[in-house]
């Protein structure tokens, strides 16, 4: 989960750098906000997806050799301890994390229950694409969803410019974006990306309503949003009229020239950024990098010797006790599992901060049948460290593997599981 928090934030904070630097001051705003949502969304789902080529394969070069890696010849092997009956970091950090989003449930809740409050003691009146509310001894005039809420002492002379205002924030279904973030932020409480994606998707939404009213009457439009946007209260959720401390941008973008048709084209960086995304989501994924031996002394294949993987040889390695067996290959499976299950032991440490996850282990089976370049890759350096230990104890082969009638070093890897009840 760790890895996938810093992904997450690693994808955010480059959509959000991308939005400022290059699409902020265009008034192409459509675009920009499918730029922000599309990238608040990816960098929910990108840390997710496995971007290995097949799931069968560990793609590992060996040093010098450059060789790729053995097809696995054992499927998974997993290993349940019971967990730690105290209080772990980890199991902590998630009691605190379900606490807190709990409490954003319950404010969101709140703010949900503010809204059906006023939307009940207002007089309500169905319309043709949207629904009024007014609102008694007010000057408030907000939207959310299809409702457009007006308070009955808004002059009369402003109410067609705010009316339509809001029905332009009703047609574009701003509000569904300020809930799907809402919804986004009880889930990830703890991340502030999220308030600065807000912040700028709502800008977004008032520059769209602005570009759409102000073409009726553009001078009195400016008026209306300096001389009404003091003393006025904004309820959660909604799109108030008179955000105060979006006037001047929205002054100053009504002001500007429209963005020319060229500067269209720069959406088309969204092609490559999407791939990059991807390459990032990747690299820090598989970031972690195989260790070195503990004791400071890596074994490394011959780079003059030919590697074949362990499904490709022509003689498997003879693991001690397969001598008479009639498949070495299958009795080199069943012992190593054999192997891997009697010096198993889930690290206590572990067990007490929550660790657990599958880690991918690659070894290879040299010319003179020892097992040399461990590596391992997984979720934490302790799993990986156990992983490496059971390993580094399996007994020199009996004879090499085969091929062509010389010995070669054959690759072999597998997964380890390790699981907590």
């Amino acid at each position: 989960m760790t890895t996938y928090i810093i992904e997450m934030l690693a994808i955010q904070i480059m959509v959000l750098v991308g939005y400022k630097i290059y699409f902020a001051r265009t008034t192409y705003f459509a675009w920009n906000r499918l730029f922000l949502l599309l990238g608040c969304a990816l960098s929910l789902v990108l840390p997710w997806v496995d971007w290995k080529l097949s799931d069968r394969y560990l793609q590992v070069v060996q040093g010098p050799i450059n060789t790729l890696a053995s097809i696995r010849e054992l499927g998974e092997l997993t290993f349940t301890a019971t967990e730690s009956t105290g209080l772990s970091l980890g199991s902590l950090l998630l009691w605190i994390w379900v606490l807190g989003g709990l409490i954003a449930l319950i404010q969101l809740g709140r703010k949900c229950f503010r809204l059906y409050r006023v939307h009940r003691n207002s007089k309500v009146e169905n319309k043709l694409r949207y629904v009024l509310v007014t609102l008694p001894n007010s000057q408030e005039a907000f939207s959310f969803m299809n409702r457009i809420f007006m308070g009955d002492q808004i002059s009369p002379k402003a109410r067609g410019n705010i009316l339509q205002h809001e029905m332009a924030h009703v047609s574009h279904w701003h509000s569904a974006d300020i809930l799907f973030l809402a919804v986004v932020r009880m889930v990830f409480w703890f991340n502030p990306l999220l308030w600065v994606f807000q912040k700028y998707l709502v800008e977004i939404h008032e520059y769209q309503a602005d570009a759409k009213t102000v073409k009726s009457n553009p001078s009195a439009y400016y008026h209306q949003l300096i001389s009404q946007v003091f003393g006025v209260e904004e309820l959660p959720l909604s799109h108030s009229f008179f955000t105060q401390n979006l006037i001047k941008k929205r002054i100053d973008m009504l002001q500007k020239k429209k963005s020319s048709s060229l500067q269209k084209w720069s959406y088309l960086m969204l092609i490559p950024f999407c791939g990059i995304l991807c390459l990032v989501s990747s690299c820090l994924g598989e970031s972690q990098e195989f260790p070195d031996d503990p004791q400071g002394i890596k074994l490394q294949a011959n780079p003059n010797v030919k590697s074949v993987p362990f499904g490709m040889v022509e003689v498997a390695p003879v693991y001690p006790g397969c001598e008479d067996a009639e498949d070495p290959a299958a009795c080199f499976n069943a012992k190593l599992q054999e192997h891997i299950r009697k010096n198993f032991r889930y690290p206590e440490e572990a067990m007490e901060n929550g660790l657990q996850g599958r880690v991918a282990v690659m070894f290879t089976i040299g010319t003179d049948g020892s097992v040399i370049d461990i590596r391992q890759k997984g979720p934490d350096p302790i799993l990986e460290a156990e992983t490496e230990r059971i390993i580094s104890r399996l007994p020199k082969m009996v004879s090499p593997g085969m091929s062509n009638g010389e010995p070669v070093n054959v690759p072999y890897s597998i997964p380890i599981v390790f699981k907590l009840q």
